[in-house]
């Protein structure tokens, strides 16, 4: 039987930011594997996070839309993403301040898989 020390309430607080920040990246991940799916086949782009956007310009223009299909939702799809990258990218700041106040932080977000990468 193995026994874990019960945190503090201070200790649950410090680690939320970090469980938020992966909930979001997830989410975002998840979105953007959505729409690839949910836009026409013949708008293709590579994988990845800044082809999202490109994919959304790209049929924002109508050219990869099908004829006479007036949809020209790519733009409105991809605005999920968009909102995910401004909050991920706002709690990656405080978690870079917290990181400086926090020696203890700063050490472990240098382990990978356990920073923002």
């Amino acid at each position: 039987m193995h026994f874990v020390a019960v945190k503090t309430e201070a200790q649950q607080a410090l680690g939320m930011p970090f469980r938020t920040h992966d909930l979001l990246v997830r989410q975002r991940t998840e979105t953007s594997s959505a729409l690839r799916v949910i836009w026409p086949s013949t708008a293709v782009a590579p994988q990845g996070r800044a082809r999202v956007a490109q994919l959304a310009g790209v049929t924002e223009d109508g050219e990869l839309w099908p004829a006479g299909n007036g949809c020209r939702a790519g733009p409105a799809a991809a605005r999920p993403v968009d909102e995910l990258d401004e909050k991920i990218d706002g709690l990656a700041g405080k978690l870079a301040t917290s990181a400086r106040e926090h020696k203890e932080t700063a050490r472990l977000m240098t382990i990978p898989g356990i920073g923002l990468s």
